[in-house]
């Protein structure tokens, strides 16, 4: 162990030339001893051989002598520097033994553990050891022990005066000239400061994600391609989207019209940023909806672009408000003065309306875990009449929160969104009043969401608006309620009346459905017999005779036969819609992929003489249903598009869709096409387009359909194009 502590030894004295001096001259003083010696041995005993030694070993022993003393001389020199560069060293550097003892300890180490050498040399380097690390020092020396090396150890000590020191530690072995392990040196970089920043910006980070989260307005961020890196929850309730679905992807196809998303982009390049403009989005169900959008740019220090965020605000409900109070208000004019001021006070209320939207905007307010303002933006500190850094490091509840609504005190154990910061609780207020600088009040919505960290309460978010219009608005809408009360009274017998004349039709309908379901059944039995007898004795009569009749004899026979062939299609089509009717479906799961193969097939000759193209779905799409009933239906769209979509019929296209609760299936031509008045008739009973003229048909098929997509939960309906070509649509209901 002492070959170790000479070993490991630290100092900073350079190495004197004095102390190697003697071992040069020794060398040279013997070889002038022993050059003299043989002098006089050759002048007083030339016949004397002593020692056997000659001139050439006294040579030889001076020049090895010479070259062990420059070795060394340059041995203590290197050993000298290495001593300094340790001691001057800025990181901890100590040796220990493989026992933990500490053996050296350097500048660099005083300055960050705060102990002098003489206080910790000869002590276990356990000393520095925080009590939630008891082992970290003898896993690290066992790792020495097998001989190998612990590099960039993130880790803590404790220091002299009892804080902890974050640090990046790198160990390795000591080898005696043997090999033998016999000890450790250690190397210490203090990363405290860096350990800081990064819990500070992880700190910040946290506070950010959760404005964006549990703001109420739609958020998104993208990249400077346009792709979308952010989209919060509010943005994925009211667009439908979740973020998975649109991540990577461009968020231009939200925009309903495409001239005026030009044009805010043309704004945005000019101006670095687009507030409050007033656009129509469109959203995952299909549906459009107006939104209040802001924009900005996101640039780096250069002004570079390195991407955008979007705030979006949904002013459906405030559009269908104000659209229901000017209806209200088209519906009583003229009337009496009564009405009039009804229709005023609409006016009036609408203006008001706009005017909130025109000034909606929020406070938003970051709390830490003793209530001090962290943050807070622009809106919040304006609403509370401060600036912004009369806030910070404040007691929010004392600054805007202090006092009721009539002046008395308000107790900060009893203020619901210091309850997020106690109990984790998120809370939600909708009637409380803020104080502002100047003494005065104002009525208040807000919500406060809890801030956690590994479960544990960091701080909270608090958003917060001024509601006074809002309550003002109110207040004037249940007067109007009242008026409109009125009104509803004055309309209730009259509905009664009518309601009873509209039960009075629906029986009679029953009746009438009833009547024609017994004549159904009775055409089915009554005439497909006589028809089928008519259709053979024909078919037999025009086989047999055909040398014997007449052209003018052969073309009756034709005729029958077609007649009697129609009417029996036609008994089989009604007994298809009645089974259809009365049948209860069976459910089960279907493969489409499998349908639409059957219907290709049925219909493949078709496609092929006529070089009609078919499109149908690449994905696999299973729903449930009754498998006859879904084939009639496809079988039915298809055969109608090959039947009415004439000469330039060239391809017919199989679509899907899904919603939440429906599958929507659409079959495109490019044919004819049908005009909107006959596409509300199309599914009506024995009802035929002017297409079909000299084409057999029954009148049915499309009556199937829709009898078929009622038991499936579902519509059906036609959009015609606007120059050429037909859509029809039926949906499926996922809850079968």
């Amino acid at each position: 162990m002492a070959g170790l502590s000479r070993g490991v030894e630290m100092t900073s004295r350079p190495y004197r030339f004095g102390h190697i001096l003697p071992l040069v001259l020794i060398p040279f003083a013997t070889f002038a001893a022993m050059s003299a010696f043989q002098v006089l041995k050759h002048i007083f005993w030339p016949n004397i051989t002593i020692w056997g030694s000659h001139i050439h070993t006294a040579i030889f022993l001076t020049g090895v002598a010479a070259v062990g003393g420059f070795v060394a001389c340059r041995y203590l020199e290197a050993r000298s520097l290495l001593a300094h560069i340790v001691e001057s060293s800025g990181d901890a550097i100590m040796g220990i033994t493989l026992d933990g003892i500490i053996l050296s300890w350097n500048k660099g180490a005083e300055n960050i553990y705060g102990y002098h050498a003489g206080e910790v040399v000869g002590k276990p380097v356990s000393i520095l050891l925080p009590s939630d690390l008891p082992g970290d020092v003898s896993n690290i020396l066992d790792r020495i022990r097998r001989g190998e090396q612990v590099e960039h150890y993130q880790t803590t000590r404790i220091s002299k005066d009892g804080k902890k020191v974050h640090i990046s530690l790198t160990v390795s072995p000591i080898l005696d000239a043997t090999g033998r392990i016999i000890g450790a040196s250690s190397i210490a970089r203090d990363i405290t400061e860096r350990k800081e920043r990064e819990e500070e910006i992880k700190q910040t980070n946290g506070y950010l994600e959760n404005v964006l989260e549990n703001s109420p307005d739609a958020i998104g961020i993208v990249d400077e391609h346009g792709k979308f890196i952010k989209w919060n929850k509010m943005a994925a309730e009211l667009y439908g989207y979740s973020f998975e679905e649109l991540r990577g992807k461009s968020g231009f196809g939200l925009y309903a019209d495409r001239d005026e998303l030009v044009i805010m982009l043309k704004d945005l390049r000019r101006q670095g940023s687009v507030k409050k403009r007033e656009m129509l989005m469109k959203r995952k169900d299909g549906s459009t909806a107006p939104f209040e959008i802001s924009i900005g740019l996101l640039q780096d220090r250069e002004g570079r672009v390195l991407g955008s965020v979007s705030v979006g605000r949904d002013l459906s409900e405030i559009k269908n408000a104000l659209i229901e109070l000017k209806a209200s208000n088209e519906r009583l004019s003229g009337e009496i003065i009564v009405r009039k001021r009804a229709e005023e006070e609409v006016l009036r209320l609408g203006r008001q309306n706009q005017l909130i939207l025109d000034a909606a905007g929020e406070g938003i307010v970051g709390l830490d875990t003793a209530g001090r303002v962290a943050f807070i933006n622009p809106a919040g500190a304006e609403l509370a009449g401060y600036r912004i850094e009369e806030l910070i490091q404040k007691d929010f509840h004392q600054m805007v929160h202090h006092s009721r609504a009539d002046g008395a005190p308000y107790p900060v154990h009893e203020c619901p969104m210091f309850e997020s910061l106690t109990s984790g609780a998120a809370r939600r207020e909708r009637d409380e009043v803020f104080w502002r600088k100047d003494g005065t009040n104002f009525p208040v919505a807000y919500s406060s969401t809890p801030i956690l960290e590994e479960g544990q309460i960091v701080g909270a978010v608090l958003t917060f608006r001024d509601i006074t219009v809002r309550k003002v608005a109110l207040e004037q809408l249940n007067k109007y309620r009242d008026h409109l009360e009125d009104l509803v009274k004055e309309r209730t017998t009259e509905l009664a009346t009518a309601n009873e004349r509209l039960t009075c039709e629906i029986e009679e309908r029953k009746r009438a459905e009833e009547a024609l379901k017994l004549l159904a059944y009775s055409v089915a039995h009554d005439l497909k017999s006589p028809a089928i007898g008519i259709y053979g004795i024909t078919k037999r009569l025009h086989k047999q005779f055909k040398d014997v009749l007449d052209d003018k004899g052969r073309n009756y026979c034709e005729q029958i036969l077609k007649a009697s062939g129609h009417i029996a299609a036609l008994v089989e089509m009604i007994n298809v819609y009645i089974v259809t009717k009365e049948t209860r479906p069976l459910f089960e799961k279907i493969n489409i992929r499998e349908i639409l193969t059957m219907i290709k097939d049925e219909f493949s000759s078709q496609l092929t003489i006529r070089g009609i193209e078919w499109f149908e779905p690449d994905s696999d799409i299973e729903i449930m249903g009754d498998r006859l009933s879904i084939l009639r239906v496809f079988r039915n769209f298809v055969d109608n598009a090959l039947k009415y979509g004439g000469e330039r019929l060239s391809k017919i296209w199989i679509g899907h869709e899904e919603t939440e609760s429906s599958h929507i299936f659409s079959i495109t031509d490019n044919g004819k096409g049908l005009k909107v008045v006959d596409a509300e008739k199309v599914f009506e009973l024995f009802e035929r387009h002017e297409t079909s003229r000299g084409i057999e048909g029954a009148g049915l098929g499309l009556a199937i359909v829709k009898e078929i997509a009622k038991q499936h939960g579902g519509l059906v309906w036609v959009e015609p194009a606007a120059k050429k070509g037909t859509t029809f649509f039926t949906s499926i209901s996922k809850n079968l």
